[in-house]
């Protein structure tokens, strides 16, 4: 199989050697269990956060159903249809947009043929019984501020737990978007905006 990508200790080898090639304080933008791993298994100095969700159980049943195939593809277009379905929660892209995230997650192999850039076997993780994750520990960790970001239409994190995010651990500002799921892709302007704005004040 070769290296597993999505290994814990592989994560936290990379958050690990970033911290270090850094100097002082650090902002930082994480999505999902990236974050976990920054905050709960590094000692980093960080400045402000900006984060995307928490997971539930909902949400990683229906993960589970497609992640870790070895899907391959006889054109690009064959992808792009594929990665707007499983990946609608991305949100409504414009067709550049949508063309530009397939570019970036596939490519050819030894065949020709186009396969998905990422690990097959990040799907061990689901191969036992699925359960919500309790991130709620790490969370209570985080002291800077932070920015929550959240897509209205999210089932990896709810409403009411990013409004309990907003009034336990650091000091938490949300933003929403409209008909945005998992997860917000920081490609438009209206995304980007508020994250630019709040590193900007967070000095």
């Amino acid at each position: 199989i070769g290296l597993v990508l999505y290994a814990l200790n592989v994560n936290w080898s990379a958050v690990t050697a970033f911290s270090q090639i850094c100097l002082g304080r650090m902002p930082i933008v994480v999505f999902s269990r990236k974050g976990a791993y920054a905050w709960d298994k590094v000692n980093l100095t960080v400045r402000s956060s900006t984060f995307s969700d928490i997971l539930t159980m909902a949400a990683l049943e229906r993960i589970g159903k497609y992640v870790g195939q070895d899907i391959s593809f006889a054109s690009i277009e064959e992808a792009e249809a594929y990665v707007r379905t499983v990946s609608a929660g991305f949100g409504p892209l414009n067709d550049a947009q949508w063309r530009h995230v397939v570019e970036h997650s596939i490519r050819a192999d030894e065949d020709g043929e186009l396969r998905l850039i990422y690990d097959p076997s990040i799907a061990h993780a689901f191969s036992g019984p699925i359960q919500d994750v309790d991130l709620w520990p790490v969370w209570d960790k985080i002291k800077c501020p932070t920015l929550l970001l959240r897509g209205s239409i999210s089932d990896l994190l709810l409403e009411q737990t990013a409004a309990e995010m907003t009034h336990r651990g650091p000091p938490t500002r949300l933003v929403e978007f409209e008909g945005v799921g998992h997860a917000p892709m920081l490609m438009s302007e209206e995304q980007i905006a508020p994250v630019v704005r709040f590193l900007l004040e967070a000095g």
